[in-house]
Order: structure tokens, then sequence, then C-alpha cells
């Protein structure tokens, strides 16, 4: 009982955290929280006599074809890779597929392509037969290739930055 002009505070009290509970805690923090991401590996591709390894960070793209009446069809349609990339034709039936591509707008681009020999792949012949086109120190342009045997085209895009995103 409290007298004549006394007052009365109310005190909060604070629950008790021993260290066992906070070091509970802390540890349940840690296991709740995702690991950081592994460094990335870079991509090898074995090609029989030779395996080739790809800068950090370039991707493999794979391209689906196969015939359909009266035109030869790709799986994606379309392509976006960087400075780096790889892009995989595969045929998904017999074949045959003769792919190359046409004269891409820059002069860049063009003389790109004759460097490195890649205007035009051997013929795909038989399931799984593949030709692989390498985008290293390409520069940004669209780039359509085209099926000399079904007359179907797609276009793969060289984006400017070997950062930009995938698509």
């Amino acid at each position: 009982m409290t007298g004549a002009g006394a007052t009365v505070e109310r005190v909060r009290r604070r629950p008790v955290v021993s260290s066992r509970t906070t070091a509970l805690g802390l540890v349940a923090l840690a296991a709740c929280a995702e690991p950081p991401p592994p460094p990335p590996t870079p991509l090898t591709l074995d090609l029989g006599e030779e395996r080739v390894t790809l800068a950090p960070g370039a991707m493999i793209h794979d391209i689906a074809i196969a015939a359909a009446p009266g035109a030869s069809e790709y799986v994606p349609r379309q392509a976006r890779v960087r400075p780096g990339d790889v892009v995989r034709f595969v045929a998904s039936d017999a074949g045959p597929h003769a792919l190359r591509f046409d004269a891409p707008p820059s002069a860049e681009a063009a003389a790109f392509l004759d460097e490195s020999g890649q205007w035009r792949g051997l013929p795909l012949v038989g399931r799984a037969s593949a030709w692989l086109v390498s985008f290293d120190e390409a520069p940004p342009d669209r780039y359509t290739l085209r099926c000399l045997t079904h007359g179907a085209t797609m276009d793969i895009e060289v984006v400017a930055s070997a950062s930009g995103p995938h698509r």
C-alpha cells in the first residue's frame, strides 16, 4: 500500500537472456543462412581427341534442329549470347541439315566469321550430330543462320558485353 504523495513507478523488466540462449539463436540463424555459391566451374567440351575449356562465365547454348514438312525447325527459334559463349546445333532427326550464316549487317561480324572459319559447318547427317560455333571475341550483331537443305532461318544475337544478361 502506498501513502499519500507517493508515486508509483512501473518498471518494465526485460527478459533475462542467457549466453546459452544467445548462442543457440546464433546457431539457428547460421543454419538458416544460405552458404555463398561456389565459384563457377569452367565448362569443358569433350570433342573426341580434344577437350576445350571455355572462359569463366561462358555458356553453352543448345539448339535442336529437325526437319518439319517444308521447313527446318530450330528449338529455340532465337538465341541471345555473349562473347565467349558457344552455340551447339544438334540434329534431333536423321537429317541432313546444311547450316550456313547469312551475311551479317556489319563488316566486323562478317570479318569475325571469315577469321574464325565459321560461315558454315559440315552437314549434320544422323541424329545427335552437332556443329559447335564459338562466339569468342564476336562483335555485337545479329547473326542469321540458314538451313540450306530446308530453307528455315533463325537469329542469334550477340550482345555487347560479357556481363550482359542471357536469354
